[in-house]
């Protein structure tokens, strides 16, 4: 009688990256500062609740600090300047331009403002 080998399989598994659940909590807090430039909404969202809903007023900034996965939604993306931890304040869009489920991280950030155009978008009508 002839029992199969299981060593193919050992190997195979051996060779897969472990999965590890991606979990809410970030492994360390991040502060965040909302900074109005101009009028504008924001919503934003900490560990899929909303924490803030308020327009945030020309000069006015907003501070919190993020122990979970942090996203924000903008109505006035070129209006507002967001600062991650000591980094610099950078916008999130242009003039007028509302964007939605922005995932609040160094990376998601610096991507978002090298899209960025600075001169003023015009209203269309």
């Amino acid at each position: 009688e002839q029992v199969a080998s299981n060593a193919p399989l050992a190997t195979l598994a051996s060779s897969l990256p472990s999965v590890v659940p991606t979990a809410s909590v970030l492994p360390q807090p991040l502060q965040l500062t909302l900074t109005a430039t101009e009028d504008c909404w924001i919503g934003l969202d900490v560990g899929g609740d909303r924490v803030e809903n308020r327009v945030l007023k020309k000069g006015e900034s907003f501070s919190i600090t993020a122990r979970q996965n942090a996203s924000l939604a903008v109505g006035n993306a070129g209006g507002l300047l967001v600062a991650i931890d000591s980094g610099p304040p950078r916008p999130l869009g242009n003039r007028g331009e509302v964007k939605r489920n922005i995932p609040l991280s160094p990376e998601a950030i610096g991507a978002l403002s090298a899209g960025a155009v600075a001169a003023p978008v015009k209203p269309i009508g």
